[in-house]
């Protein structure tokens, strides 16, 4: 890994090719759901960004939202918001507080403490998460207890960087905690240690730098995590599990955006939180979108996962996937290697204004003979997702829709080699359910005023999981390898041990500051697995929280 970091730095060595950067824009569901609504309202899609790759650069965004004609008093108050969080474009007159404390802090706005000038941005601010709730599943207090900083800038305006940590202590509800029982993993964190009665301690990180190696080329480098889809879901690849190493370049030229992700990923075994074999492995992405005409957006991918820890092969980086313009399956095959290949597409649709309808297709293994006999084979592996947004219905301002359809069949995503399935610290890469499931989301938000938004979201996910009633794997368990499978034909969606998840989340937030948030939630879960034995689980959780410069925690899975 480390040689492709120095030939990829190397590209942006020149530094008369380097032009005006910073730090990404913040990734966040409420920034992603304010610019899809710009989108929507213009009916078409915007210039400069394509929405399916995400976290957005800072320049596009600021410019969308500046030339932004809202309507709304909430859609004005967002047009601000989204234009303060890209404070680096701002002027000082717009940006600067007129009195600082201490004659040296909380000079710029929100901002701890801030420097800018011509050759040298720098601003540093805390992080602060706190929460407290209840749990009736088990009559257990729950809480979050967050604090850190974050570092954010950049240098000559030519390399932005970004830097963040937080030092955490929780406890969550209980379906977070029989989910650390059944993996080995704490849900979205990497290495983390138990305390008290219940809960946990861990660390968040994340940080990169990156810079323009052309006017065309965004170069990236970091720990942190990417996002591909339209939807609250990627079956692409999301971002459920915790930050990982990678170079990106990403490439915009007019309609048309290219992306490649080179990533390193650890293939945690045994426990977490012992030191335990911790060997590495590793993933080439690109992804192909373009816009045809202002309506529709098709992107294309391939996703390669693969491993050299065995005898007969070196260990590191396989080299020849570093080419970015080349099929990575034809590679695969002239290697004659048995590395874990992902074909796919997805698509956005703006059929007028206020809506879009989107989708994926990930094509993780067929035979077309096999498909046409329908006799369930095994490696007849696919995912699928269908959705919908919808904003303004029934003609009230700022009252938006969603529903998101999401499937898997068994076996997608996994690999006769542990080392070579699409996880990441022994959590998805793409689904938090991983795999063999079907899920329906709904989601409905409402911006009352400018500072409060009420959200109400269902999901009902079903997933088929072993017990001990199979002997064998009956690919529900994107962990194990499919060589150990139960079944070679006769195989459906769900099938195994079925569990049936139904999540409703009542969520509302007031806007302090830009940066401040208080939410008030409350959470009912129930779930239902067949065997071995029936066990039933009907909680309800009701919590408050404070939060600064940090997303919302929500456990959905």
């Amino acid at each position: 890994m480390g040689r492709v970091i120095l030939i990829l730095l190397l590209i942006g060595g020149n530094t008369k090719f380097l032009i005006g950067q910073q730090a990404y824009f913040t990734s966040s569901n409420q920034n992603f759901h304010l610019l899809d609504r710009i989108e929507m309202l213009e009916g078409k899609l915007l210039n400069s960004i394509f929405t399916s790759v995400k976290p957005y650069q800072i320049n596009p965004v600021f410019t969308i939202s500046k030339n932004f004609k809202a309507q709304s008093n909430q859609d004005k108050f967002n047009k601000y918001f989204l234009q303060k969080q890209c404070f680096e474009m701002l002027s000082d007159t717009s940006f600067k507080n007129e009195k600082a404390r201490l004659k040296h802090f909380y000079t710029y706005q929100s901002f701890l403490y801030g420097k800018k000038n011509t050759d040298f941005q720098f601003f540093i601010n805390p992080i602060a998460y706190f929460s407290g709730g209840l749990n009736s599943a088990d009559k257990q207090n729950l809480f979050q207890n967050t604090r850190g900083v974050v570092v954010r800038g950049s240098l000559s305006n030519k390399l932005g960087f970004y830097s963040e940590l937080t030092e955490n202590q929780a406890r969550f509800a209980s379906h977070v905690r029989d989910r650390e029982q059944e993996t080995g993993v704490l849900p979205n964190q990497g290495f983390y240690k138990s305390f008290s009665t219940n809960a946990y301690d861990f660390f968040g990180y994340r940080g990169y730098i990156n810079f323009k190696a052309l006017p065309q080329i965004d170069v990236q480098f970091g720990h942190d995590q990417n996002f591909i889809g339209n939807g609250k879901r990627s079956l692409i690849l999301g971002d459920f599990a915790p930050p990982n190493l990678f170079v990106k370049l990403n490439t915009t030229i007019r309609n048309v955006n290219y992306l490649n992700i080179f990533s390193e990923h650890t293939n945690l075994g045994g426990l977490t939180g012992n030191g335990s074999n911790q060997s590495k492995k590793y993933a080439a992405f690109h992804h192909l979108s373009m816009n045809f005409g202002k309506k529709v957006n098709i992107g294309l991918f391939e996703h390669i996962v693969f491993s050299r820890q065995d005898s007969l092969q070196n260990p590191g980086f396989e080299l020849n996937y570093i080419n970015p313009i080349i099929f990575y399956r034809g590679v695969e095959q002239n290697l004659n290697s048995s590395d874990n290949a992902f074909l796919g597409m997805e698509y956005k649709y703006l059929p007028r204004k206020n809506m879009t309808f989107y989708g994926q297709f990930v094509l993780d293994e067929f035979k077309i003979k096999e498909i046409i006999a329908n006799r369930g084979w095994w490696a007849n592996k696919w995912a699928l997702q269908i959705g919908f947004k919808a904003i303004n219905i029934f003609h009230a301002n700022n009252l938006d829709f969603l529903v998101e359809f999401n499937q898997a069949r068994p076996f997608t995503y996994t690999h006769f080699k542990e080392s070579q399935n699409l996880i990441h610290y022994r959590q998805p890469l793409a689904h938090p359910l991983g795999t063999n499931f079907r899920e329906t989301l709904l989601e409905l938000k409402y911006q009352a005023r400018p500072k409060w938004t009420f959200t109400c979201l269902a999901a009902f996910m079903k997933n088929g999981i072993d017990s001990n009633v199979y002997a064998k794997n009956i690919g529900g368990d994107i962990l194990k390898s499919y060589n150990d499978r139960a079944f070679e034909y006769g195989n459906k969606t769900l099938q195994g041990n079925l569990r049936n998840v139904v999540f409703l989340d009542f969520w509302v937030q007031y806007q302090l500051n830009t940066f401040a948030f208080i939410d008030l939630t409350y959470t009912h879960r129930r779930s239902r697995i067949e065997l071995p034995t029936l066990q039933k689980q009907n909680n309800h959780i009701l919590s408050i929280s404070l939060r600064y410069f940090i997303n919302r925690n929500v456990p959905l899975y």
